[in-house]
């Protein structure tokens, strides 16, 4: 590097030197990068610590992410770098990189603040392994049982007070020496425990029975995490042993109530589970009779049976329900009689736990109704996990699974799950559904049952009612009101007529009754377009256009037409939109020779048609009001439904119509419609 090398050498060596020993390896990792940059003016830099049992420490300086440094790192030391420096030590590595090349003296300075990192790191792991010694002779010394921890050669790197005692050996003659060669061990005991140090090695801990001074041990083995270490904890068995021969009888009914009584029906042994069931002791139970122990409604029926067997001698059964810590349970049991030289000595039992199965039967019942519903039933716990569902709901939860995770019914359902019934929406889908949530028990479990109806086609038959009876209610509105109005007019003059003989007053009526015609036979039109659903296809809209010039053109109204000879997305009612835009151009026009020019242009997806013509044209302030339901402008406005039908059909098309005003005079109608390719909708 450039500059006076010696002077900066000197001035940074002693602040890059004095690093501070700390515990914390986020600080001194934090205090090492601050260096890096501040005071060797690194452009990249990254340290790496591994202490025994932890998980790596990982600090970058210039990287995004640790694992793009160590990939550098494996780089530079295969083609080298004269402006990185790297330092491996046995407990990390060090790397750090310049914007120069290293000379000498900067490499002296950048070896010795390495040197510096790794004897600080140094001492944080002997601190760590004296901590964690510390911590492992605390939490030996705390197992009531004899323990030894041994390397993964067998010898002996620990042992606690309880295993000096049992062994009669001095911790001299046990710490280095392997277990396996112990002389507390007998021949038999040393190869079985040798075997064991192997099978630990490959992974595979098994359990060992000893004697020790006639005493049972049994041994379980485990592998200390992220060590080469191995826990051997000796538990004293001797009395399990010692009653081993009575208890085997009991040995594969583990899981029931098992238990044995002697003729007064005091017991005399129980098994573990029935242990747990009283919530007391074996000690405990042993002596004590059925009423001092079991629920009352348990303990009659084992007391009726108790007594038949010794009444007849025979097998006999139960079952029977209690309430027992405010749950349900149903139990099912069996007695035997013991009998010695022909008299019963003793009765021995076994109860068991039948509520998961009664349970598993209701649920069985249930389910089978359930897929029979063409409704989505979900059962969920009390934390909205679902627990059970039948078919129709396992179609939505398959659906929402492509999109993430579906464990909660709130992931499938989204609404406000604080009603008991709501509407809501099925996730990643347009489904509209009616839920309904109820409370339910199982086995003394409380679940919830939620029932989910589509309701997606319902809503659209409701959006589609409602509109249909805003258009009737518009139509007879429009009805009524031009319809009143034109036999008003109608009466005026044929009053006047009658007065005058004037005949140019039955020409006012004839054409106010056309009028009238006009308006019933749009208001037809209008039904049809919009109540009709014909199914949309492909139309060829030069035909179209050609269809409804001839029927208006007339000698004074001339209309140039350039149309490719294209298809759009339509059905037979788009001569409608074409017709009424056409006559409003027409009728609208007060020029005296009325100009109409229709044009178009292909897209890729649309084509779009411009019908443009020279009459008055349309004020800004009511250009958007124009497609509204009986809007009317002007001396000449009509029916006020021709281009409310037109926006209606462009709609429902999957298209658009927008006004503009046309340069220099008059109107502008875009219409967009979808393209059709190869005689199929474009989307």
């Amino acid at each position: 590097m450039n500059g006076d090398i010696g002077d900066i050498s000197s001035m940074i060596l002693y602040e890059i030197m004095n690093i501070r020993t700390t515990k914390n390896i986020d600080d001194f990792g934090e205090e090492i990068l601050d260096k890096c940059s501040r005071l060797l003016r690194a452009r990249r830099a990254y340290l790496k610590i591994s202490l025994d049992g932890y998980a790596s420490k990982h600090f970058p300086l210039g990287f995004r992410s640790w694992v793009e440094a160590e990939k550098t790192i494996n780089l530079m030391k295969d083609e080298g770098c004269s402006n990185c420096y790297i330092y491996e030590f046995d407990y990390g590595i060090f790397f750090i990189e310049l914007s120069e090349e290293i000379d000498q003296d900067w490499s002296r300075t950048i070896y010795l603040f390495s040197k510096r990192i790794e004897e600080v790191v140094n001492k944080i792991a002997s601190e760590y392994k004296i901590i964690e010694v510390e911590k492992l002779m605390a939490l030996i010394n705390s197992i009531p049982d004899a323990v030894v921890v041994i390397d993964e050669t067998g010898k002996v790197v620990e042992i606690n007070n309880y295993f000096i005692k049992i062994s009669k050996i001095s911790p001299s003659e046990i710490i280095g020496k392997r277990i396996y060669k112990l002389p507390c061990f007998n021949g038999e005991d040393q190869k079985m425990l040798n075997k064991a140090v192997e099978d630990l090695k490959r992974g595979k801990p098994r359990k060992l029975r000893i004697v020790l001074d006639n005493v049972y041990f049994e041994i379980n083995s485990a592998k200390i995490y992220n060590t080469n270490k191995f826990v051997l904890i000796f538990r004293d068995v001797t009395e399990l042993e010692i009653t081993n021969e009575k208890l085997q009888t009991l040995v594969n009914c583990l899981r029931s109530f098992i238990f044995m009584k002697d003729i007064n029906l005091n017991y005399i042994l129980v098994n573990d589970a029935f242990a747990r069931f009283v919530g007391l002791p074996k000690n405990k139970i042993v002596g004590k009779k059925d009423e001092d122990i079991l629920p009352p409604e348990l303990a009659k029926a084992c007391r009726k049976t108790d007594l038949e067997v010794l009444k007849t001698g025979s097998f006999s059964n139960f079952k029977v329900s209690i309430n027992h810590g405010g749950k349900t349970l149903f139990f099912e049991g069996y007695k035997i009689p013991v009998i010695k030289s022909g008299k019963i000595v003793s009765i021995v039992g076994v109860i068991r736990d039948i509520t998961e199965k009664i349970v598993v039967e209701e649920l069985k019942r249930f389910r089978t109704l359930l897929d029979y519903s063409s409704d989505a039933v979900f059962i969920v716990d009390e934390f909205d996990r679902i627990v059970d569902l039948n078919k129709e709901a396992e179609k939505w939860v398959e659906e929402c699974k492509k999109h993430g995770r579906c464990d909660s019914i709130r992931d499938v359902i989204l609404g406000s799950w604080d009603s008991e019934l709501f509407e809501g929406f099925v996730a990643e889908s347009y489904k509209i559904v009616s839920v309904n949530v109820k409370s339910a028990t199982f086995g003394n479990q409380r679940y919830k049952i939620v029932i989910a109806r589509d309701i997606t086609n319902l809503k659209k038959t409701q959006e589609k009612v409602k509109e249909m009876n805003e258009q009737l209610k518009l139509i007879n509105s429009l009805l009524r009101h031009d319809i009143n109005n034109n036999i008003t007019a109608i009466t005026t003059f044929l009053e006047v007529y009658k007065e005058t003989g004037d005949i140019e007053y039955i020409n006012k009526i004839e054409k106010i009754l056309d009028n009238c015609i006009e308006l019933i036979n749009n208001i037809k039109e209008v039904e049809s377009a919009l109540y009709e659903d014909r199914g949309l296809s492909c139309i060829n809209i030069k035909n179209i256009i050609s269809k409804v010039v001839d029927a208006i053109k007339n000698n004074n109204v001339y209309i140039k037409v350039n149309v490719d000879d294209c298809f759009v997305v339509a059905d037979e009612f788009i001569y409608s939109v074409f017709e009424n835009l056409l006559n409003n151009a027409v009728i609208h026009n007060d020029e005296d020779y009325k100009m109409i020019s229709i044009e178009s242009k292909c897209y890729d997806d649309y084509i779009e048609i411009r019908i443009a013509d020279n009459g008055p044209g349309i004020p800004d302030e009511v250009k958007d009001e124009v497609f509204k339901k009986g809007f009317k402008f002007g001396s000449s406005g009509r029916t006020g439904i021709g281009l409310y039908l037109v926006k209606s059909l462009m709609e429902k098309y999957g298209g658009s119509v927008e006004l503009k005003d046309n340069k220099p005079r008059g109107s502008l109608f875009i219409l967009r419609f979808r393209r059709c390719k190869s005689g199929k909708p474009s989307k």
